[in-house]
């Protein structure tokens, strides 16, 4: 892998590190605000997301729409509506040791999170675990799959009009960009399958899609 591409990678991975522990106490609005943008930059561009899915996978509107558009949208709407709940404390019983108190648990973010997408719903599987990470309050790297080539350049063009940097980066390129992504230690990974034996030697909390549900991470 070209040096060069490697340090621009782990330079990025810091910058998004960092930031996170800033993010950490993000409040509601600013979070629905984040998830707003995302929503009506995705409403305002669906016509450039059907041509990416086409050329890439030869979906027609239709079908992008209801496999792709309508899901992310549904689910940004989703978040807009149960964030307030998600992000409460949730009274808990106290042990005896603790008698005449009350306990909570308080809901925080992962950290720096890393998504890498696969290439049959290159849109909804890239951006729909990224509404989850950014509602929870965590930065992201995001590494579309190098197959569906048109659909993460629109990604990348998406994420640098609507994010800072070190809150949400995309990560272009193939296997080796993501085999140098899975060595840096991120507080959240999710993927599809075969990430878990990266992981494992890093500790890393790893998320799963299984036909492309998944729950939010805290």
């Amino acid at each position: 892998m070209d040096t060069a591409i490697q340090s621009q990678i782990r330079e990025t991975f810091h910058k998004v590190r960092d930031h996170s522990i800033h993010l950490r106490t993000s409040s509601l609005k600013q979070r629905i605000d984040k998830v707003r943008k995302l929503e009506k930059w995705i409403l305002s561009n669906r016509s450039l997301i059907h041509k990416a899915l086409h050329q890439d996978l030869q979906k027609p509107s239709e079908e992008a729409d209801l496999t792709e558009v309508f899901v992310v949208l549904s689910e940004i709407r989703k978040v807009r509506k149960n964030l307030k709940s998600w992000m409460a404390p949730r009274q808990v019983s106290a042990s005896l040791t603790f008698l005449g108190t009350k306990s909570y648990v308080a809901y925080e973010p992962m950290g720096a999170c890393l998504i890498i997408a696969p290439w049959n719903y290159p849109f909804q599987l890239a951006i729909g675990p990224l509404i989850s990470a950014i509602a929870a309050g965590n930065s992201v790297i995001l590494k579309p799959s190098e197959i569906s080539e048109n659909t993460a350049n629109l990604i990348k063009s998406m994420c640098q009009d609507l994010f800072d940097p070190e809150e949400v980066s995309v990560v272009l390129g193939a296997v080796d960009e993501t085999q140098e992504l899975l060595t840096l230690p991120f507080d959240h990974i999710f993927f599809i399958f075969i990430v878990i034996f990266f992981s494992i030697t890093l500790l890393t909390y790893v998320e799963f899609s299984i036909r492309g549900r998944r729950p939010l991470p805290h």
